[in-house]
């Protein structure tokens, strides 16, 4: 894959295989799909590659609903329109994240932006309280991934939510 003129390997930037490597696969699955107008420069790409056609699996994710990490609460995520809110991520692609809740009618006043897999601790929590209560807000968001890592640090009137996402096979799924 060719990004901004650097060769990188999928999933792009993560060095984890070579490209052509995908001839090995018994499938290849494009996640993600609605984030992009077509996947078909990188499917040729990996074609070119591997020097076979290749039928990808899809998948979409969309946003659905809230999940309020300490009580396991989940609400639409309708319910949540047009308020102001402050994230918190600890993955590779945190805009694609900010883009999801922003898409769902939320208005992000603010970002915390951590490292992939980044491991929190109670110190990084009373952070989190401490700048929405600075900034007055009284929503924070972060991803299913993440709520796994904070649960254990946050209270039960912690107003902190994960985003829940609906995954949906577009294209391959009778295979």
């Amino acid at each position: 894959l060719d990004v901004n003129g650097l060769t990188a390997v999928l999933p792009a930037g993560r060095m984890r295989e070579p490209l052509v490597a995908a001839q090995w696969a018994t499938a290849l699955v494009f996640s993600r799909t609605e984030s992009v107008t077509s996947v078909e420069p990188l499917q040729t790409r990996i074609e070119q590659c591997v020097g076979t056609s290749i039928a990808p699996l899809r998948v979409e994710t969309t946003p659905q609903w809230l999940i309020h990490i300490p009580t396991g609460k989940i609400q639409e995520i309708e319910s949540f329109k047009n308020k102001s809110c402050i994230l918190m991520s600890g993955i590779g692609n945190p805009s694609s994240f900010r883009s999801a809740v922003v898409s769902c009618g939320l208005e992000v006043e603010d970002e915390i932006r951590y490292p992939d897999h980044f491991f929190y601790s109670e110190k990084d929590v009373a952070a989190i309280r401490l700048k929405m209560k600075r900034l007055g807000i009284g929503l924070a968001i972060t991803t299913e991934k993440d709520a796994l890592k904070l649960r254990e640090f946050l209270g039960i009137d912690d107003p902190i939510w994960a985003l829940g996402v609906e995954v949906t096979m577009t294209q391959g799924e009778e295979r």
